[in-house]
């Protein structure tokens, strides 16, 4: 009876210890937020008041680039003080910039 009382604790023993040792696999990671591609109202107001303008955009955080109905394309550097009166004389408000794109994704390896 000792025999098969120490057999079976071993057994079970054996099973929890090994039990122990599977490990699962970490959960995926969730999927990345959804980016919305809207156009910013401070755009879409300057789109609105100048008609002659089809598309605004940044080439950096102080030159705005202007491309016209008539395929033409002009640049305005606001850092200069000059350039940026006569830019809000011609057009108006400046457009806020839109904000950065989110930083991608970590990769794992």
């Amino acid at each position: 009876m000792k025999k098969i009382f120490i057999i079976t604790c071993i057994i079970c023993t054996s099973t929890v210890v090994c039990a122990q040792k599977e490990t699962k696999p970490p959960p995926p990671p969730p999927p990345p937020p959804a980016i919305e591609a809207t156009k910013f109202s401070g755009v879409k107001s300057f789109l609105d008041h100048n008609p002659g303008v089809a598309k605004v955009h940044w080439k950096d955080p102080n030159t705005i680039v202007l491309k016209m109905k008539d395929k033409t394309t002009r640049s305005y550097n606001l850092s200069d003080a000059a350039i940026k009166k006569a830019f809000s004389d011609q057009y108006g408000d400046i457009p806020v910039p839109p904000p950065p794109p989110p930083p991608p994704p970590a990769k794992e390896n």
